[in-house]
């Protein structure tokens, strides 16, 4: 067990740590001078004098962005960006020829077999076709769906998407068994 610290104060001078530190380097002796003398003894950083040079690293302005000097002159600056797009969309053709484009968009939609694996693409419904054929089956009200008269139709006003069940009754009353998202088909009364 080592000995108990006592209060005894031992005076220190600066001279008594310097005859210290000399005793240490002089028993592990350090030699700098190689390091100090090196041109580049810490190659996995780049030196200050790279700084602002070519195949160095860029320097900051005193608003924190690199100076213009120092970009490549390949870059765009956000300056030209706004030229560049107007220059651009006000192109006659910027993509290429637009006119062999259109041609040959003219002449694919002009076919009418074997178009995308459809042997007659002119048997096809146009938009407005099969829109009026919806608005024609939206107006039926009798043989819809197997449904004689779909006057009948008594309409669940349920939440739920679709019914899970359809009955089909003598009277206008609720079936026995049904249960809030079915419906029932009725007479007449």
């Amino acid at each position: 067990m080592p000995p108990f610290l006592t209060s005894t104060v031992i005076p220190v001078t600066s001279e008594d740590i310097q005859n210290a530190v000399d005793a240490y380097l002089d028993a592990n002796p350090v030699d700098i001078t190689d390091h100090t003398n090196a041109a580049d003894p810490h190659p996995n950083y780049q030196l200050e004098s790279a700084k602002a040079q070519a195949n160095g690293y860029p320097s900051l302005n005193g608003s924190g962005v690199i100076p213009d000097n120092q970009i490549g002159s390949t870059i765009a600056r956000d300056t030209e960006i706004t030229t560049q797009i107007t220059s651009h969309s006000n192109a006659a053709d910027p993509h290429g020829d637009r006119n062999a484009a259109n041609v040959a968009l003219a002449a694919h939609t002009s076919l009418t077999s074997n178009v995308h694996g459809i042997a007659n693409a002119a048997l096809l419904e146009t938009l407005a076709g099969a829109q009026a054929k919806v608005d024609a089956h939206n107006a039926l009200s009798t043989n819809v769906h197997g449904v004689s008269d779909l006057s009948a139709v008594v309409l669940n006003t349920s939440d739920l998407l679709w019914p899970q069940r359809v009955f089909d009754t003598d009277d206008q009353t609720e079936p026995p068994g049904a249960v809030e998202g079915d419906f029932w088909i009725a007479p007449e009364v």
